[in-house]
């Protein structure tokens, strides 16, 4: 005969609730009760609402004013605990996009409840929904990203995608920290912009940066996580860099590799916690002002913007293609920064734009 599954609630039902059942029972009001248990009325309140954790001495006090056995009251409040648990745990999952993360191989599929919950525990290396707030939380917030602040975020979406992404990171063979040679390495990098297809560039990329202590990963966001990208100190001596390739065109892709570069090499492994990542304020703060410009400027030189802006740019491929020439980038970024600038318009030489298309886990041409 099969062995039958364990019933496991997913609702939690506080030991308050018996006892005020037993209370109406005996025509007990709060104050008489408080007097008889010998606590205080606010003690019974937290009884009654599960607040209060009914200890050892508690349930022998209950079992000789309401009745039932000592043993009855701790089991009681233990299995309302454990119900708590599971509540908090059912509506984490609730939160995690658990079928992408199966579909994309970060965990396996899994059919029943508890062996969802610990395969998402495992992915990030927690026991339990409380560990997981006391570590993710805090590397949520000390993360430096580009998200959008229009697009609903999910906190433990954005938590899956930088934990795949660290993971990725740590086990990236890299050298040690160098940020004067990763800011050496930048004209080298404008140089990959001009090349079409991202799995011959990435991979050139990638070598770049390892060699100044930053590992890239290029990995897909997941439904609830609208990143573009976050720059993340895995170590005092070894970064990461991640990219979501979001919006799938060489514009984006481009300005937030040079965005989250910027945050390495301005804001460094000693920077204080910055915005919440999932703040609608996000792009009104100082550093990300900062890591903007810097990636607008060395993509598209101010001295290239401004005669672009004192003559006029008029508006047709052959011209884009002459500025991106003149500074030493792919076109569809002079497009992008001219679009910014409100130069271009944003429905204006976007075939100038290369766009690419996710091919399993890898990003490829269109």
């Amino acid at each position: 005969m099969a062995e039958s599954t364990p019933f496991l609630p997913l609702w939690a039902s506080p030991p308050g609730r018996t006892i005020q059942r037993r209370l109406d029972e005996l025509g007990y009001d709060m104050p008489e009760f408080a007097s008889q248990l010998g606590t205080s009325v606010q003690v019974v309140s937290g009884l009654l609402d599960g607040r209060e954790m009914i200890t050892v001495d508690i349930a022998r006090r209950l079992s000789l004013v309401i009745g039932a056995s000592a043993e009855f009251w701790v089991n009681r409040d233990c299995q309302y605990r454990d119900d708590l648990i599971r509540v908090e745990t059912d509506q984490w999952l609730e939160d995690l996009p658990v079928r992408e993360m199966a579909k994309f191989g970060w965990i396996s599929p899994e059919a029943s409840w508890a062996s969802r919950a610990d395969a998402c525990l495992s992915f990030f290396g927690v026991k339990d929904v409380a560990e997981w707030r006391h570590t993710y939380e805090p590397m949520l917030a000390a993360s430096r990203m580009r998200i959008s602040p229009t697009v609903p975020t999910r906190n433990a979406a954005v938590a899956a995608w930088l934990r795949k992404a660290s993971t990725e990171a740590a086990a990236a063979d890299t050298a040690q920290w160098n940020a004067a040679l990763l800011r050496d390495s930048l004209a080298q990098v404008k140089i990959l912009t001009r090349s079409k297809d991202p799995r011959a560039f990435l991979p050139r990329l990638r070598d770049l940066l390892a060699s100044a202590g930053v590992a890239l990963v290029v990995q897909k966001a997941l439904p609830g996580c609208p990143v573009s990208g976050a720059a993340l100190f895995l170590s005092p001596d070894r970064a990461m860099v991640a990219v979501s390739g979001r919006f799938l065109a060489d514009d984006q892709l481009w300005f937030t590799v040079m965005h989250e570069i910027a945050h390495l090499l301005l804001h460094g492994p000693g920077q204080a916690i910055l915005d919440d990542p999932c703040s609608p304020d996000l792009f009104d703060s100082a550093e990300e002002r900062e890591a903007n410009q810097f990636a607008a400027d060395t993509l598209l030189p101010p001295g290239i913007r401004a005669r672009a802006r004192a003559r006029g740019l008029t508006p047709t491929p052959r011209s884009v293609i002459a500025l991106a020439r003149e500074a030493g980038v792919a076109p569809g970024i002079v497009v992008g920064q001219l679009q910014h600038d409100g130069l271009v318009r944003p429905d204006q030489l976007n075939s100038l734009k290369r766009r690419f298309q996710w091919i399993g886990a890898s990003l490829g041409t269109a």
